[in-house]
């Protein structure tokens, strides 16, 4: 659900700036891997031992050695005791189609962040499915061959932005990426739009020989609006490849809840009408997509993240999960349950994009590593903090970023200079102490010397599975433009005042 104005623009930028840019020498191979990968600690199943679905759980426990779990789909929290008795670390979800929908999805992040006491996402986790149980064990073999060969992944990034405002179908790709001026001679990345008339049959040869692919633009289960179906993806041939959608419910795999008429209404996708399966047909070895509307930005992020980490990529997920908490003032979503004819919630743009971006999911093995960290990260360093007089004193040193979307607070835009913007955001962590009970949380921003209006989005404690905690704060500041602030010019810092609860 991205702003039509907004992305127009940056397109005619992505065009202006790709055609000054100079392209540097791309390597072969994106940068191997840094750590190795942890063993799969349990398999999740709504699936029935005597069932069409069993073989695959059978096929995934056999070769990892794993713990087998089973829940309803409707009751995914029925397995908390027993993952606070395991305490895992990754986790894959063996799902029929029909039974995966927005509730579950929701419910299972509820239940996977409930494992220990604080807010946020306890296990990494993906899902494995497909049209077919057939599908869905081909899809998980893909992902182990990745795996083991990563160099399958080859370092082209296409960027298929949905349409622009030209009254034809004709399939742009533009030479540079108005975004990744980070990548270059890096990967090589490209951007690519419709016209409002759709994608043309002729060009989907253009969306093979790449290993990274993002889709944007309004989405459907079945199709990007005015742009890629899921009957033309099925025609098309991609490439190994790990695969963003930031297109609304392209996660789909049977039964979505569609706003009509002030009412929830139910509808149900045959497979070869759902986006997603038909994307894991493809073969792609990740997908990482919504089974509800969302927004483009926590998408973009995700993959700033990953670039920049090289993190796995159920880590990644986590990411985009924990920075739903923050922008939720440090507390978890309560999820609702959706049903036909229901009536609306009165949520406004805050929730909408809160409620669809924790909708999202990895669709593969979430202890894929693709590849090492492409570029580097944008850190903000943090002094250790100090306790006097009852409050925490921290500073961070805030620098000119180099990413474009992770600045960026989808979620909130009190501070927006321009209608429809979004607030720029600080994100940090700090080492936390168990006996520091926090009562209120300040923030004093400055941009060079001049002090800039700040607002406390969040603040939560989490414990890490080596008994560490971490305090992770949101502090947003305010916006001039699409991607331009205060911030975005001048070095900076942060003063960080923790007030702690009398004990």
């Amino acid at each position: 659900m991205v702003q039509r104005a907004a992305w127009a623009a940056a397109v005619l930028a992505g065009v202006c700036i790709g055609g000054c840019w100079r392209r540097g020498r791309v390597p072969e191979r994106l940068p191997p891997p840094t750590a190795s990968s942890l063993p799969l600690d349990v398999i999740v199943t709504t699936a029935a031992p005597d069932g069409p679905w069993w073989p695959v759980v059978e096929a995934l426990q056999q070769s990892e050695k794993a713990s087998v779990l089973r829940i309803g789909p409707d009751a995914p929290e029925t397995a908390l005791p027993v993952l606070r008795k395991l305490q895992p670390r990754y986790a894959v979800l063996v799902l029929p189609p029909h039974d995966l929908d927005v509730n579950l999805a929701w419910r299972w992040l509820a239940t996977a962040s409930q494992v220990d006491e604080d807010p946020f996402v306890d296990l990494w986790y993906g899902v494995i499915t497909g049209a077919t149980p057939e599908d869905a064990l081909a899809f998980w073999q893909r992902t182990q061959a990745a795996a083991r060969d990563p160099s399958v992944i080859a370092p082209r990034l296409l960027d298929s932005l949905g349409p622009n405002q030209l009254d034809n179908d004709r399939v742009l790709v533009h030479p540079q990426l108005f975004w990744a001026g980070w990548l270059r001679g890096k990967i090589e990345a490209r951007g690519m739009n419709n016209g409002l008339r759709g994608f043309d049959d002729g060009a989907l040869d253009r969306l093979s020989g790449y290993g990274i692919l993002h889709f944007g633009g309004h989405g459907y289960p079945d199709r990007i609006d005015q742009g890629l179906t899921a009957g033309q993806l099925a025609r098309a041939r991609l490439s190994p490849s790990i695969v963003f959608s930031g297109a609304c419910s392209t996660g789909v795999t049977h039964r979505a809840f569609e706003m009509v008429g002030g009412q929830w209404t139910q509808r149900v996708y045959p497979p070869d009408e759902s986006f997603c399966l038909t994307m894991l047909r493809q073969p792609v070895v990740a997908y990482l997509a919504a089974t509800h509307p969302d927004h483009g930005v926590p998408v973009y992020q995700e993959m700033e993240y990953w670039l920049t980490t090289g993190c796995p990529l159920g880590e990644a997920m986590k990411h985009t999960y924990d920075g739903v908490v923050l922008a939720n003032g440090g507390r978890a979503l309560d999820f609702p349950a959706l049903k036909d004819s229901a009536p609306l919630p009165g949520w406004g743009p805050t929730e909408i994009m809160l409620y669809g971006t924790a909708s999202r999911l990895l669709f593969g093995d979430p202890r894929l590593t693709p590849c090492g960290a492409v570029a580097e990260p944008d850190s903000i360093p943090v002094t250790t903090p100090v306790a006097a007089d009852g409050v925490v004193h921290a500073e961070a040193q805030l620098r000119r970023p180099r990413l474009g979307f992770s600045p960026m607070d989808t979620f909130h835009s009190d501070l927006a200079a321009v209608p429809n913007g979004f607030n720029e955001r600080i994100r940090v962590s700090l080492q936390w102490r168990e006996s520091w009970a926090i009562a209120a949380a300040e923030a004093r921003v400055k941009a060079g010397a001049s002090e800039v209006r700040s607002r406390v989005v969040g603040y939560a404690v989490e414990e890490s599975p080596r008994d560490e905690r971490w305090l992770w704060v949101q502090v947003d500041v305010p916006s001039t433009g699409y991607q331009k602030g205060p911030l975005r010019i001048r070095d900076g810092s942060m003063k960080l005042a923790i007030r702690l609860a009398q004990q």
